[in-house]
């Protein structure tokens, strides 16, 4: 799942695997960068003719130097990913971006949440 997400944000020019773009684990370099994350997700949906779904979750957090620079980066990824269904048949935000403040380098740090729904 992250696999497809984070190389339609590199098709997009949004982020580079491996060079600011990376999975589950946020390096403690580069500065600028982004990092998606599993997080669980909601109970998988039965439908009666015997289809199911899932409804993974994930995490997207993106640090930076500058407070504006790390914010529109992750409000150009909110807006990508929120009603896309060129990569699952249906990505929504949970909540809208939100700041988490400085880390202990004092890097900004925003997070978004987002759900997905696709067939099992």
């Amino acid at each position: 799942m992250l696999e497809e997400i984070g190389a339609a944000l590199q098709s997009k020019n949004i982020a580079t695997l491996a060079v600011d773009l990376f999975y589950n684990s946020m390096p403690s370099s580069p500065d600028i960068c982004t990092t998606l994350y599993q997080t669980g997700g909601f109970e998988p949906g039965l439908n009666f003719d015997k289809s199911s779904e899932e409804k993974p979750t994930f995490q997207v957090m993106c640090r930076g130097t500058s407070q504006v620079e790390t914010n529109a980066r992750i409000q150009s990824i909110y807006k990508y990913l929120h009603g896309n269904s060129d990569i699952f048949p249906f990505i929504q935000a949970i909540q809208s971006p939100t700041s988490l403040g400085r880390d202990a380098n004092n890097r900004w740090e925003f997070s978004c949440n987002f759900k997905i729904i696709k067939e099992l």
